[in-house]
């Protein structure tokens, strides 16, 4: 009988409802039934998903015979789909093996839906577990990709983690139980398929630990790759603030350039190694993939996720005015008051009737305070308060025609300066610095 004895725990199954993937191969149809001996222990509940993809033809549809008489004879409930995965890769242009992934995922979800099911059992065993790793250091992927897969990873146990294909196919025989083969797991049009077929005989017949080697490396990966993360948070909130939407960097000399990659990661998890160095060592200004850029001025470095100039929005002269995602301005009891995030100041109402909330246009003046109602460009006036060129588009105002009354979270115009005469009121601004990418 089996000398497999999966550690439920660890995979973070015990006592739960299990929704096993079965595809009908070896690895699968071990799972299964070692997952069925736990069931029988009363130790979790099972259900089993197959997906046909209709890749192989008749060889799927023979495939998806087998995962039911399996179920059948095995007394267990079985979910099925069946799929033209070669048809929707045309439509979206994906590979056939990704747009394959994508589908199968997304029906073992629904699927996990469908059965209120707790948790989806995976048949990855420590083979795929090196093939994987291995990937991932080959195309440059540090320690977040050296460190593989988890036995536990949301709504995935891959309980096998642990065990390789040999003692996976060693039970089977020792159970009288036989598997469906794919044909097309031989075939090397695929890198993983390159790996599994060529290169990883020929590294065990060079070192025959090398998929153990892999396996240990991924976990040593994983516990750096916790400890760098935790680090990485540290600094990201010791050297990066957000000011409406653009992620200001400082002082990062100061930092190991391992921990500033890590940050520009979290701020930018879309970008790979190149463009993570494109803003590392940027020094003026470079364009990036997704309409994002980066900007270098005194030290700092300035992160601009894509923006589009919001349209003009009324000042309401009662109610909230939303500008967009950028801020909120209202009229209030409250006393003056200035932080990062909220702006309040007493000023004359009369010359906004009318007025709206927008950002800069080219020839916008303003009335500084001081200046005996000359007037000064919007331009010089961002210039000489040395507010970097990442924010100056991005600033709201509030302006009637061409004239510029209040540049949020800066100046007042001398056009809405209170005095005896005045019938004073305060305004508030909201501002909200996260908009305009994803915060990490």
């Amino acid at each position: 009988m089996s000398r497999i004895d999966l550690d439920l725990a660890a995979s973070g199954i015990l006592n739960k409802h299990v929704l096993a993937a079965l595809s009908g191969g070896a690895d699968s149809v071990a799972l299964v039934f070692l997952l069925n001996e736990k069931r029988l222990k009363g130790e979790i509940r099972l259900t089993l998903a197959h997906f046909e993809h209709g890749i192989r033809g008749e060889e799927s549809k023979k495939d998806q015979a087998f995962a039911a008489a399996l179920a059948e004879r095995l007394g267990l409930p079985l979910i099925t789909e069946s799929a033209n995965v070669c048809e929707e890769a045309r439509k979206t242009g994906e590979g056939l093996e990704t747009c394959a992934r994508r589908l199968r995922h997304e029906f073992l979800n629904r699927a996990r839906g469908m059965c209120s099911a707790d948790v989806i059992a995976t048949a990855h065993h420590k083979g795929d577990q090196a093939e994987t790793v291995l990937m991932h250091v080959l195309r440059g992927g540090g320690l977040t990709g050296a460190k593989g897969m988890r036995e536990k990873d949301d709504l995935y146990a891959r309980p096998l983690l642990r065990h390789s294909k040999k003692e996976l196919i060693q039970y089977l025989l020792s159970i009288g139980e036989s598997w469906r083969e794919d044909q097309t797991n031989f075939i090397k049009d695929n890198p993983r398929n390159c790996l599994r077929l060529d290169v990883m005989p020929q590294m065990k017949k060079a070192y025959p630990g090398a998929e153990d080697a892999l396996c240990r490396f991924s976990e040593i990966a994983r516990d750096e790759d916790e400890y760098m993360n935790q680090q990485a948070m540290k600094a990201l909130c010791e050297m990066a603030e957000r000011y409406l939407g653009v992620w200001i960097l400082k002082n990062t000399k100061q930092y190991p350039i391992a921990l500033v990659r890590r940050v520009i990661k979290k701020i930018a998890p879309q970008f790979g190694f190149d463009e993570i160095e494109k803003i590392r060592t940027c020094l003026s200004r470079v364009s990036l993939p997704g309409g994002w850029r980066a900007h270098k001025k005194n030290e700092c470095i300035f992160v601009e996720p894509p923006f589009e100039a919001i349209g003009e929005t009324p000042l309401s002269p009662d109610e909230k005015t939303v500008f967009g995602d950028v801020c909120e301005i209202e009229w209030t009891d409250e006393k003056a008051e200035k932080s990062d995030s909220v702006v309040i100041e007493r000023i004359n109402p009369a010359p906004l009737a009318g007025a709206c909330v927008r950002t800069r246009r080219d020839g916008d003046f303003m009335r500084p305070l001081g200046m005996l109602g000359k007037t000064k460009l919007l331009s010089d006036i961002l210039t000489d308060r040395k507010i970097p060129l990442p924010l100056k588009d991005r600033i709201p105002v509030i302006a009637k025609g061409k004239e510029v009354f209040w540049i949020v979270g800066y100046d007042i115009s001398q056009s809405i300066k209170t005095d005896e005469n005045t019938k004073a009121k305060s305004i508030k601004a909201i501002l909200h610095h996260g908009y305009g990418g994803d915060t990490k």
